[in-house]
């Protein structure tokens, strides 16, 4: 079974920060890019519409002038192709339109010639003139490139900027808990560290503390139990070993003593059991259920 890696909370929340902001600017990639390729299309449309409709003007009142038309862009991009099919089928092109009809390749209303892109519309006039135009639409790929590099430029600074905020304010949240850790880690730990923020990290400093307050109270009893339990029991047993002694060394020259140093001896060992329940009475005085009765 592959063993889940650690994380602290300033990692988590900055590797959470991470995958949100990668995917809020993919949005935002997305949708600008979008709306400025949506917008400067229907502008190249509105265009084409335009020359359409001009070229059919000019078809209607006679021969049609292409240079009049300005089909080449200024901006060093292939031309705009423009053909027109009277209903007799007689065909009249812009130049390059035949060259231009072979060599591309078409993928609906779209055609690609090496490294240009065209859209294609066409319109039919009442006398039944149609006129097909394929629209350059270099433009609107550029201003969609441009768009989507300015947003990759702010983004990345946006990020990095982030970042570094949200690394700040990560390890403001968890140096609390490190510091609680690193006090925690002595073997003598009497208080931990309260911060005042975050919140919880305070609640919990204080929680953590007055466990702490019993736990160390608890100790000191109990070590004082074993110190008092010690010296009580000292002075009886003392006595006992004091006439086991004596019997030792004299009961064969005085035999009186065996009576009094056992009785002696039974009166001490009597005594200690009475201590005995008496402490293991006091050591469990906090499972004692305290009754309380009026007194009058």
């Amino acid at each position: 079974m592959k063993e889940i890696e650690s994380k602290t909370s300033a990692k988590i929340i900055t590797d959470t920060f991470v995958r949100i902001f990668l995917i809020f600017s993919l949005l935002i990639t997305i949708i600008v890019s979008g709306i400025v390729a949506f917008t400067s299309l229907q502008i190249r449309k509105s265009e084409g519409a335009a020359l359409l409709n001009s070229v059919q003007t000019a078809a209607t009142n006679g021969q049609v002038n292409w240079d009049e038309f300005k089909l080449d862009s200024e901006k060093d991009e292939k031309a705009t192709f423009v053909r027109l099919t009277s209903p007799s089928g007689q065909r009249e092109e812009s130049q390059g339109t035949t060259n231009f009809l072979k060599s591309r390749k078409s993928w609906g209303n779209f055609s690609l010639l090496r490294d240009d892109i065209f859209l294609y519309s066409s319109k039919t006039s009442k006398n039944g003139t149609k006129a097909e135009l394929w629209l350059n639409i270099n433009v609107v790929v550029k201003s969609m490139i441009r768009a989507i590099l300015v947003i990759i430029a702010v983004m990345i600074f946006l990020f990095f900027l982030a970042l570094i905020l949200i690394q700040k304010a990560a390890r403001t949240i968890s140096q609390p808990l490190t510091d609680i850790v690193v006090a925690t880690d002595g073997k003598d730990v009497k208080q931990v560290p309260v911060s005042k923020n975050p919140l919880e990290v305070h609640q919990l400093s204080q929680s953590f503390n007055r466990l702490l307050n019993q736990l160390n109270q608890k100790i000191e009893n109990e070590q004082q139990f074993v110190s008092d339990a010690s010296h009580e029991l000292r002075t009886p047993v003392a006595a006992i070993r004091g006439h086991v002694n004596l019997l030792k060394r004299r009961w064969h020259e005085h035999p009186e003593i065996v009576d009094e140093s056992l009785s002696y001896i039974d009166e001490e060992s009597m005594r200690m059991k009475v201590l005995i329940e008496n402490l293991l009475t006091i050591s469990r005085g906090n499972h004692l259920e305290m009754k309380k009765k009026e007194l009058t």
